[in-house]
């Protein structure tokens, strides 16, 4: 059975932080069973981090969106129990905050 990791990270811009969470899930090793997650306040992966995640990813979701629609900022209760809702459903059994969660 993997480990479970969810992450809470935004990809949709690449600096120091998005290329240290790529290398570490290009540099698994092979004896682990991985399997990783991310939330993230945008839909989007910027371009040269796509390439590098392509695959490795159980799953991409923005706990600011509900299908395809914007959660609004307010009451901030929506954001954070679609967050908690979302992290019910994948079960993690560790959890890494890589940015500063904002809007929740």
């Amino acid at each position: 059975m993997p480990t479970k990791i969810a992450h809470f990270i935004n990809l949709h811009s690449t600096g120091g932080v998005e290329c240290n969470y790529a290398e570490l899930l290009n540099h698994k090793p092979a004896h682990l069973s991985l399997e990783h997650a991310v939330f993230s306040t945008k839909p989007q992966v910027s371009r040269p981090l796509a390439e590098q995640l392509e695959g490795k990813l159980h799953t991409h979701t923005s706990h600011h969106y509900l299908a395809n629609k914007k959660i609004p900022n307010w009451p901030k209760s929506l954001r954070r129990k679609r967050q908690q809702w979302l992290l019910e459903q994948f079960n993690p059994d560790i959890t890494i905050l890589w940015n500063k969660l904002t809007g929740i």
